[in-house]
C-alpha cells in the first residue's frame, strides 16, 4: 500500500466525522474501520505540548533522536512503512483505499503530512457551538461544566488547530476542507465532489449508508448516524437551545468571546451570538483549563489580557 491510498478524516468530535466516514466508504473501493487512533501515540512521541506521561517526554525524545542519529536510522521513513503495512491489512478484496477517521488527529495533522505526503486530508468543519451542544449532550448530561475539562482540547484548541493547518496547507492539492453544514444540506452534490477529487466512481446509491457496516465499531458516534440511512438536514443551529438554558447561556456567551467574530467567519463563515459579558461559568472553566494543561497558559494569558484592556478603556 502506498501513502497516495491514504484517506484521512481530522475534525472537532461530534462534527459529523462518522456521517462522512460512512458516506466515503459506501463503495468497493473503500475499506475502513471504526476509529483506529493508530497513529496519535507514535507520531506524538516527542510532543511534550500534548502527551503527559510518568517519564519527561522532552528527555525521552532527545534520547530517540540521538539514538536515531548515531546509528543512521530514518524513524520517520521506518514509521511511515511500517503504518502503511498495517493499514493494508484493513484492505480486502477489490479495495484499494483505507479511510482512517480519527477526529483527534487535529493534534498531529503537520506530521500526517510529513509521514505520507501523497495522502489525501480531509479537514470537516462545523459549527463550534454546534459542536459544544452536541458534547455537552453527549458526555456531559448534566448542568457541571467541569466535566468538560476532560474535553478541552476538543472545545478550545483544536478549532484554531485545524484552521492554522488549513492555513499552511493552502497550496496543497492533497488537502480538503468541508463544511458539516454543506454535507447535510447538499449531500449529492458535497459527496459527489470529494469522491470526484479522491478518484472514486460516484453514483448516487452511497448516500444511503443502511447498509454500509465497515465504518461501525465501539468508537464513533455514538448517537444520531446509527438512527438513519442517510444525512439529516435537521441538526444544524441546535446549540440555539443551550441559549435559551439559565446555566449554559453565559458559557455560550464566554465560547462567543473566546472564540471571536474573525475566527468565526474565517473558519466556516459562521455567525458569531450576542455576548453581555456575563460569562462567569465559562471564566471559570477556562481558568481550570489553564491550570490544569499547560498548553493553554498563553490563550488564558491573552483572554485575561483582554479583558482587563476592555474595562480599562471603559474607566478611561
Amino acid at each position: 500500500m502506498k501513502s497516495e491510498n491514504l484517506i484521512i478524516i481530522a475534525s472537532q468530535p461530534r462534527s459529523g466525522s462518522t456521517l462522512l466516514q460512512a458516506l466515503l466508504s459506501n463503495n468497493g473501493k473503500v475499506g475502513t474501520t471504526s476509529e483506529p487512533w493508530l497513529l496519535l501515540p507514535f507520531f506524538s512521541y516527542d510532543r511534550s505540548d500534548i502527551v503527559r506521561s510518568r517519564f519527561d517526554v522532552k528527555l525521552s525524545s532527545n534520547a530517540i533522536n540521538e539514538f536515531c542519529v548515531k546509528h543512521n536510522i530514518e524513524l520517520k521513513e521506518e514509521l511511515s512503512s511500517f503504518f502503511l503495512q498495517q493499514y493494508s491489512k484493513i484492505l480486502t478484496q477489490g479495495q484499494e483505499f483505507v479511510l482512517d477517521k480519527t477526529p483527534r488527529y487535529y493534534y498531529i495533522l503537520d506530521d500526517i503530512v510529513k509521514y505520507f505526503p501523497n495522502a489525501k486530508i480531509i479537514i470537516l468543519k462545523r459549527n463550534p457551538f454546534d459542536v459544544l451542544s452536541s458534547i455537552i449532550d453527549t458526555w456531559v448530561h448534566d448542568k457541571k461544566y467541569e466535566k468538560l475539562n476532560n474535553l478541552r482540547d476538543d472545545i478550545l484548541l483544536a478549532p484554531k488547530l485545524l484552521q492554522d493547518f488549513l492555513v499552511n496547507q493552502k497550496d496543497n492539492s492533497n488537502v480538503q476542507e468541508i463544511r458539516y453544514e454543506d454535507l447535510i444540506d447538499n449531500s449529492h452534490d458535497r459527496v459527489k465532489e470529494l469522491y470526484n477529487w479522491l478518484g472514486l466512481e460516484f453514483e448516487s446509491s452511497v448516500l444511503d449508508y443502511l447498509n454500509n457496516k465497515k465504518f461501525k465499531g465501539r468508537y464513533g458516534d455514538p448517537r444520531g448516524i446509527k438512527k438513519y440511512s442517510k444525512a439529516q438536514k435537521n441538526n444544524s443551529n441546535k446549540f440555539n437551545e443551550k441559549l435559551n438554558d439559565e446555566f449554559w447561556n453565559p458559557f455560550f456567551q464566554g465560547y462567543a468571546e473566546y472564540l471571536g467574530d474573525n475566527f468565526l467567519m474565517e473558519y466556516g463563515n459562521y455567525k458569531n451570538i450576542d455576548s453581555s459579558g456575563k460569562n462567569s461559568v465559562f471564566n471559570d472553566f477556562l481558568s481550570l483549563s489553564a491550570v490544569e494543561a499547560d498548553i493553554f497558559s498563553i490563550p488564558f494569558k491573552t483572554f485575561v489580557i483582554k479583558r482587563i484592556k476592555k474595562k480599562l478603556s471603559k474607566i478611561l
